[in-house]
């Protein structure tokens, strides 16, 4: 079936140039339905907004925790706590790099700390989110540089050389992208593996569409910009991403079984069987 798809995209790309930008405005849409990204579009949000982080604190609430950090020394009992209060400061302040660092601090002294480990994934789909974002606005230049005719032998050699260009770009961001989807997946799993009950079931809702988000973006650059050396890794990425959403989707799916956000997620399964049919029997 992917094979078929990549045909198909192939085939386009041989037609006139107007057709590469129809093929954009199809990739961009598909993204914004997908849910891919930060802010309110896509199913994900259907499950409700997840707010971590409370209000505002004192004026600089990063160095007043640091301060904690640093008073507890090696004190694992007043040290594990103080780097939880200044992780959740520093994310607050979108200080997403410091507050990676700092749950990953945290969480080696307290494992089994669930929120913890969806905190540190939500700075991770954070940086998704800015990849993905670089990502659709490179692909649409992608395609308008696509040269046209069926041959490649009388192309501009600027034209060419912008069209390259936009490609190395995008596989940049693709490649950026996929790191931190990643690990967002892997802490969401970890932390669902870890919970229980009703935690379980939210960690469940949010690793599921996110694998699906993660699992389209694959989908849509390979087959858009299979010229791109990270081609290779999105086929394997739409597969792996699948394997992982389907198990999530599948248990979500048994608390919605008739209602219309069971529709949608029924939508999903079935995009995703075919790549990990094993999966899917699970």
């Amino acid at each position: 079936m992917q094979a078929q798809e990549q045909m198909f995209f192939m085939r386009l790309r041989n037609h006139a140039k107007w057709m590469f930008v129809l093929l954009a405005v199809v990739f961009v849409f598909s993204f914004v339905v997908a849910g891919v990204g930060s802010g309110s579009t896509g199913v994900s949000d259907l499950f409700g907004s997840v707010s971590f982080f409370g209000g505002s604190s004192s004026s600089d609430p990063v160095k007043a925790a640091q301060k904690k950090v640093d008073k507890a020394g090696k004190d694992t009992a007043e040290l594990a706590p103080a780097l939880k209060n200044l992780a959740d400061a520093q994310a607050r302040k979108q200080l997403t790099a410091d507050a990676e660092a700092t749950y990953k601090r945290y969480l080696a002294l307290r494992p089994q700390d669930v929120t913890a480990r969806q905190h540190l994934a939500l700075q991770y789909k954070n940086d998704a989110d800015a990849q993905f974002l670089q990502l659709q606005a490179i692909a649409q230049d992608v395609v308008q540089s696509a040269p046209i005719g069926s041959t490649k032998l009388v192309t501009d050699p600027i034209q060419a050389a912008v069209h390259q260009d936009a490609i190395s770009h995008a596989t940049d961001f693709y490649r950026a992208f996929r790191t931190a989807k990643q690990k967002e997946l892997t802490e969401l799993g970890a932390a669902a593996a870890r919970a229980k009950g009703v935690q379980r079931s939210s960690l469940l809702a949010q690793q599921g569409p996110e694998a699906f988000n993660a699992f389209n973006t694959a989908a849509n650059f390979g087959s858009l910009i299979p010229e791109s050396p990270a081609a290779a890794d999105a086929q394997k990425d739409i597969a792996a991403w699948a394997k992982l959403g389907l198990p999530a989707l599948q248990q979500v799916l048994k608390l919605h079984p008739k209602d219309s956000l069971g529709a949608q997620i029924k939508q999903m399964i079935d995009r995703m069987k075919p790549y990990a049919p094993a999966a899917a029997k699970s």
